[in-house]
C-alpha cells in the first residue's frame, strides 16, 4: 500500500481547540476505479475502432469519479488512450462533488502530446488566451 501523507494539525484562533486533518493515502486512479494497469491492452493490440470505443468508455468512467479529461475532440483514440492510461497510473484524490479537470497539454504547441490535433496553436493565433 502506498505511504500515507503526514497528518496536518493547526489551531483555530476562534476556539482554543486543535483540529487534526488526516489526509488519505495517495492512491492511483486505477485503484479508485477498481482496475489494474495490466487489464488494459496496449494500443498496438487494438484497432482504431476499438481504441475509439475504449477511450469513450474510459472518459465515462472518469466522469463517474468526477474527473474530466481535457483533450482536443479531434484527437484520435490512438493518441488519447495511452495518455489516459498514463494518468491513471498516478496518484489522485477522488472528490464527492464537482469535477476535476485533468489537462494533458500545457499550452505549448511544440510540446503538446496531441501533436497535429492540438488546439493550442489555433487558440494562440486567434488570441483567445495568452501564454
Amino acid at each position: 500500500m502506498p505511504p500515507c501523507r503526514p497528518t496536518l494539525s493547526f489551531w483555530r484562533p476562534s476556539r482554543k481547540s486543535k483540529i487534526t486533518c488526516t489526509a488519505s493515502p495517495e492512491l492511483f486512479m486505477f485503484y479508485h476505479f477498481g482496475f489494474d494497469a495490466e487489464q488494459f491492452p496496449p494500443p498496438a493490440a487494438l484497432t482504431d475502432e476499438e481504441l475509439e470505443r475504449l477511450t469513450l468508455t474510459l472518459c465515462r468512467l472518469w466522469a463517474a469519479f468526477n474527473f474530466t479529461p481535457v483533450f482536443p475532440q479531434s484527437a484520435p483514440g490512438r493518441v488519447v488512450y495511452p495518455l489516459l492510461l498514463e494518468r491513471m497510473g498516478k496518484p489522485a484524490f477522488v472528490f464527492e462533488h464537482g469535477h476535476i479537470g485533468v489537462e494533458f497539454c500545457h499550452y505549448e504547441p511544440e510540446e503538446c502530446p496531441f501533436g497535429v490535433w492540438c488546439d493550442c496553436k489555433k487558440y494562440l493565433e486567434e488570441g483567445r488566451f495568452d501564454i
